[in-house]
């Protein structure tokens, strides 16, 4: 079961993080209470981390609680509770507490392949080689493909946003893709989805 932002709290009947829900405690332990020298790239809103039994995370860290922040969390957390697949992230659970959203992914060592391409770990670049790229091409497109496939599992879902910085790498430097806060699920009967505006998160 998904526990979702609505106008009551569920802090108090918090289940462990085994369940999918992370308390705030736990995740401030985690991240050494978001210690700046544990931020991931360029993103000041993630956070690597380590959890008591050793396991080590990544943790998106959400500032405003207004009607979109609101709104994205839910999304995520009612997208990414329901799929897996090799080149999606994966969402081990969240928490909300002190006006506070927080979503706990797997670990990804590696940051966003955005930061790879053009950030200063020369030794994270000199490991992009061409057939390492093409494998993270592929990566994406396999992952993509699964989100647009429709079966007996799930519906088909539009990701609406996808940049080099909504592509993490893991340690092997697999793509994963991350960021489905604007991602649309279609209903049953849909085949195509129009927006009237434009969509995306700038660069």
């Amino acid at each position: 079961m998904v526990n979702i932002i609505g106008a009551d709290r569920f802090t108090e009947h918090a289940e462990p993080y085994e369940s999918g829900y992370f308390t705030l405690k736990l995740i401030k332990a985690a991240t050494q209470n978001f210690n700046p020298a544990n931020r991931i790239s360029k993103f000041e809103g993630l956070y690597k981390g380590v959890l008591p039994d050793g396991m080590k995370i990544t943790v998106k860290r959400i500032h405003e609680l207004d009607y979109y922040c609101t709104y994205e969390f839910n999304n995520e957390v009612k997208i990414l509770s329901t799929i897996r697949h090799q080149n999606l992230v994966r969402l081990l659970g969240h928490c909300s507490e002190d006006n506070q959203c927080l979503l706990v992914y797997e670990c990804i060592e590696n940051g966003s392949l955005g930061s790879a391409l053009s950030g200063n770990n020369e030794n994270l670049r000199k490991r992009l080689n061409w057939g390492t790229k093409m494998r993270i091409s592929l990566g994406i497109a396999n992952g993509l493909a699964f989100l647009h496939q429709k079966d007996e599992s799930k519906s088909v879902i539009v990701h609406r946003d996808i940049k080099l910085y909504n592509i993490f790498l893991d340690r092997f430097l697999d793509p994963k893709i991350y960021y489905f806060g604007l991602a649309k699920r279609l209903g049953a009967d849909d085949t195509h989805y129009t927006t009237h505006r434009a969509c995306g998160t700038l660069c």
